[in-house]
């Protein structure tokens, strides 16, 4: 009998990184369970990812903690483990710190950092088991450097990458690697849509490599971080980012 398949949750899989994680660990013949509130977008992303037949999709917001348990269980049933996730949906806002409303603070918090947590929570569970287990969470530039109208989302990123040290600590001694990737601007449907001329020559001119990075260039260290060749990584916060966040003063040349 063959040795049974990596098996991974990716949250906000419908679109943008997710997508793009889920069609790389698809590729790595894993058994994979996709999350996402959008239910339609979740059967493209299974398409495009060979509408291989071990991807279950679960259509959920990650705030329900009753659909998490849901799924957890179910998965722990069925396979008992879990080796790998990936904790990647998030709400993002432009409003400026003056003009954000409580709820949407509330919103994004919880979607972006509290979820996280009793994901993790719920995954460390079941991978203690076998004494093994990747948590990735999905950081970004913003925890890094100070964005305008990002204050909530920022807030939230920041706090999952102190989770991301934290978790590591506690949970290394179980063989649990917990780190995170924080992408810089990637070409996403959502840039594409929501990065006017002017908002995208301002990245490109800030970026020491001048452009936007892929979803690919994120799956890939998404994928490395999975991997046994990253078994000694732990805590830590890879940028994704074309240079962005270490760059200074940068002349023309």
């Amino acid at each position: 009998m063959g040795e049974a398949k990596s098996s991974a949750i990716i949250t906000g899989a419908g679109n943008g990184l997710g997508r793009a994680m889920a069609q790389r660990l698809a590729g790595l013949d894993m058994e994979l369970f996709l999350v996402d509130l959008d239910g339609q977008a979740l059967r493209e992303t299974k398409e495009i990812c060979g509408d291989v037949d071990s991807a279950t999709l679960f259509e959920a917001d990650v705030r329900d903690e009753s659909l998490a348990e849901t799924l957890f269980h179910a998965i722990d049933a069925r396979l008992g483990k879990l080796d790998i996730l990936i904790n990647n949906a998030a709400l993002i806002a432009d409003t400026p710190v003056g003009a954000t409303a409580a709820e949407a603070w509330r919103s994004i918090l919880e979607t972006n950092l509290t979820a996280p947590f009793f994901w993790s929570q719920r995954a460390a569970k079941i991978m203690r088991r076998k004494q093994f287990g990747r948590i990735i969470n999905i950081s970004s530039h913003a925890a890094h450097l100070g964005t305008t109208g990002r204050s909530a989302y920022a807030a939230s990123k920041a706090g999952l990458e102190a989770l991301t040290r934290t978790m590591a600590v506690e949970l290394a001694p179980d063989g649990i690697t917990v780190n995170a990737v924080a992408p810089g601007a990637i070409e996403t449907e959502r840039s594409r849509l929501g990065h006017n001329k002017q908002r995208r020559s301002a990245w490109e001119k800030a970026i020491p490599m001048k452009r936007y990075g892929t979803p690919d260039n994120v799956a890939e260290i998404v994928a490395l971080l999975c991997s046994v060749k990253a078994n000694y990584v732990t805590g830590e916060t890879i940028r994704v980012d074309g240079g962005f966040c270490v760059s200074g003063l940068m002349l023309d040349r």
